[in-house]
């Protein structure tokens, strides 16, 4: 968090060179892009240096091999194109990320901001907020009643789409300058947004999991719509972000702003993770078929265009097809089938024998199925991965 300080009283930066390390107003006033009270001004030689020499201290000294940046837009450009050249110099696999927005006004130009579209070419990933807002929430207001894909809001399949090919033809050069998630601490995490876009507020705030027919959990609409929107995430392009205890259904009760609450909402409870252990696997599945298959994970821009194939994007339906062995994948081809509708669809695929191994129940590398033909049904609120050889 090199974007503010927590005070601008007694820092020990103005101990150091009074009213040099923070951006300051017309007036003199410390300005707030942080909305935290200040701002550093990273563009400023010393500034910058400090910020660069600290990052290759912990990059060479402890061996950290990944730096995430907490409201990135507000630390310049070149600071950011500085330290990340100087990084993957030391290890060209150290990953470099973070926020690609203000919280408020800066002084900073938008043109030196580190915003979505400025880390072209840079090595640095940023966070794909619409992506996001598509998947949850398609008005960007993360804590409301907005819906988005896995909600029902039609219209939305072809924004998704466009994170699925990583923002190729958005604000990247290479599918790995994204970070696609659908929640992360800031806003209400992904169970309570689903639970509190369908009105069950009052479980929420009380015992969230009562929703759930214990004796078949994968069966349950929420549940369903959990983990179609994970399993967009963990079968698009770019690099996939999960946020901590999603994967057994982890609840806030509702709380959207829970920096400063107590453990009783903050802390994971890791009974869940024995309570929805078919949920759990489910995640390693997909997880599974992710590592062992680089289709998901191609590495250019003229990859994806090449190899990335869209059947549908209509009608709370999305399909695409993985093609020509993508990224040296042992399968030739993958197709992909997210259906966020409450009805069962039917799509016509390629002629051939396809076998299934993900579906409503299971996820992962194994045939748990086998069409024969050109017609696939997909149940509502759920995902179907089929490949061919």
């Amino acid at each position: 968090v090199y974007n503010h300080t927590f005070t601008t009283d007694l820092p020990p930066f103005n101990k150091i060179v009074p009213d040099y390390f923070y951006r300051t107003d017309e007036k003199g006033n410390i300005t707030d892009g942080s909305a935290c009270g200040n701002e550093i001004a990273s563009e400023r030689q010393m500034v910058r240096k400090y910020i660069v020499d600290s990052i290759l201290y912990w990059a060479k000294e402890y061996n950290v091999d990944g730096f995430r940046f907490d409201l990135m837009g507000l630390i310049d450009i070149d600071t950011m194109s500085e330290l990340t050249s100087k990084l993957k110099k030391i290890d060209d696999t150290i990953l470099v990320y973070g926020e690609p927005w203000v919280a408020a006004y800066t002084p900073l130009e938008e043109k030196k901001r580190t915003l979505k579209g400025n880390q072209k070419g840079l090595g640095i990933a940023v966070f794909n907020d619409n992506i996001r807002n598509a998947i949850r929430s398609a008005d960007g207001n993360g804590d409301g009643k907005d819906l988005g894909f896995v909600t029902g809001k039609l219209g939305e399949e072809k924004k998704v789409v466009e994170g699925i090919k990583g923002a190729i033809n958005d604000f990247t050069d290479s599918p790995q300058e994204v970070i696609t998630y659908v929640a992360a601490h800031d806003n209400l995490n992904i169970w309570d947004k689903i639970m509190n876009d369908m009105d069950q507020a009052e479980m929420l705030s009380n015992n969230p999991h009562n929703v759930i027919v214990e004796e078949n959990e994968m069966d349950n609409e929420v549940v369903r719509r959990v983990l179609l929107a994970n399993g967009i995430v963990l079968t698009s392009q770019g690099i996939p972000f999960i946020q901590a205890g999603d994967e057994f259904l982890r609840s806030k009760y509702g709380d959207h702003n829970s920096y400063k609450s107590p453990d009783s909402i903050n802390k994971i409870n890791w009974a869940l993770k024995s309570e929805y252990s078919m949920i759990t696997e489910y995640f390693k599945g997909l997880i599974r078929l992710r590592k062992e298959h680089p289709a998901f994970r191609m590495q250019s821009k003229i990859d994806v265009e090449n190899n990335l194939k869209v059947l549908k994007a209509i009608d709370g339906v999305i399909a695409f097809e993985l093609i020509n062995s993508a990224n040296g994948d042992a399968w030739e081809n993958i197709i992909v089938i997210y259906n966020a509708n409450n009805n069962e669809e039917t799509l016509e695929i390629p002629a051939g024998e396809w076998n299934v191994v993900v579906d409503e129940h299971i996820a992962g590398t194994k045939v748990i199925d086998n069409i024969n033909g050109q017609i696939v049904k997909v149940v509502p609120y759920s995902m179907k991965v089929l490949y061919k050889n």
